[in-house]
């Protein structure tokens, strides 16, 4: 009798040991992690929803505008492998959709909230200045500041290529018609320009500016290239 007794308990035993070391067996199991490179393999990607594809394609021409970026710059393949390795399921626009939809889209829309943000101010003042470019195109800016709600804003009205010769007359008339597109020709108190004969003819002549303020450092820029400057500069040494 008490060799049965003692075979039971050797075989609960066993059976409890064989039911435990089955238990820890499958916990180690269940614990295990997997290789890095299989969680990523393993990573499905979401189907990339408009919302998301365009605000990607907005952050795009952000960069482009801001950076003075060419519309060619999308079809570099560098470009292309960077957007692919930040999220692989957006197709970026080509260049000419760039081109011809979605910045002239985008100006439109900046355009309209200026001319809003224009409206509700009182007075406008301007700064206006010709240029030339690199490769020898003549343009003109003007730039309006206001304020909108008691905040100084400045804006860039427009940078237009200027045409025919730079008389006072064809200036004025330019400064004239872009004033009247933004509809703030009775609304500009003072212009400042630099000390050329031409802008300050064409200010002279234009009948919605009336004051204008000569640039303060074009004026000092002017004085010390002046003759009489340098003979007193030189007696003060």
């Amino acid at each position: 009798m008490a060799k049965k007794t003692a075979t039971a308990t050797e075989s609960n035993q066993s059976t409890k040991s064989a039911s435990t070391s089955g238990r820890s067996a499958s916990s180690h199991q269940s614990d295990a992690q997997p290789e890095p490179k299989d969680v990523f393999a393993q990573a499905k990607l979401c189907k990339l929803s408009t919302a998301q594809s365009g605000e990607i394609t907005r952050s795009v021409a952000t960069w482009m505008v801001k950076t003075m970026q060419p519309f060619s710059s999308v079809k570099d393949p560098t470009f292309k492998a960077m957007l692919h390795a930040l999220q692989p399921k957006y197709q970026v626009p080509d260049s000419k959709t760039f081109r011809d939809q979605i910045i002239p889209t985008w100006y439109a829309f900046e355009c309209q909230q200026l001319k809003e943000s224009l409206k509700k101010a009182e007075y406008v003042a301007l700064t206006c200045d010709g240029w030339t470019s690199r490769n020898t195109e003549p343009y003109l800016t003007i730039t309006a500041h206001f304020f909108d709600d008691w905040e100084l804003k400045s804006k860039v009205l427009t940078t237009a290529t200027m045409s025919g010769s730079h008389t006072g007359e064809n200036l004025c008339s330019e400064i004239s018609s872009h004033l009247k597109d933004w509809d703030i020709s009775t609304k500009c108190v003072a212009i400042t320009t630099d000390n050329a004969s031409n802008i300050v003819s064409a200010i002279d002549l234009s009948e919605e500016l009336e004051i204008r303020i000569p640039c303060f450092a074009h004026t000092i820029a002017l004085a010390t290239h002046c003759k009489k400057t340098d003979e007193a500069m030189s007696r003060c040494r």
